[in-house]
């Protein structure tokens, strides 16, 4: 194997045993027997992918805090108990509806829960702005978003 070729270990017998290997900084686990196997350049992107995701996801920036913690709200215990029973209830409800990926559904629902609480806000700031520019909206859509005429 190459000096710039990255490998994994097959024997895990060997997993004390590392060093660095190549320009991409991975470690690549060396056995004496001659037993590695070489990653692909498409697990290598893999890799590198999953490291900046779990990079960026443990260290939030701080509108994401801003929008994680809601500042503005009052009872925040009160609203954190009944979020406890919502997602108690969809958990529930998933579990029971689809069994075999229940837990890649629940976690997609609560992404597109929260990608919809987003979009929620932005129309309610839309919404407000458009009032306080005194624009016209159409008697349908100013029922629809509760705006005065």
């Amino acid at each position: 194997m190459g000096s710039d070729q990255v490998g994994v270990k097959i024997e895990p017998a060997e997993a004390e045993s590392l060093s660095m290997s190549g320009s991409s900084g991975i470690l690549t686990p060396v056995s004496p027997y001659g037993c590695v196997k070489p990653i692909s350049p498409e697990q290598e992107e893999l890799i590198h992918r999953l490291v900046y995701f779990q990079n960026e996801y443990e260290q939030p920036s701080e509108e994401d805090l801003k929008r994680i913690t809601r500042p503005n709200l009052m009872e925040s215990r009160k609203v954190e108990k009944i979020q406890e029973i919502y997602l108690e209830a969809l958990k529930a409800y998933v579990d029971n509806r689809r069994r075999p990926k229940s837990g890649i559904i629940f976690a997609k629902l609560l992404s597109v829960l929260t990608e919809l609480r987003t979009l929620g806000n932005q129309n309610n700031e839309m919404c407000y702005s458009l009032k306080f520019k005194n624009k016209k909206l159409p008697v349908f859509l100013a029922e629809i978003w509760d705006v005065g005429t």
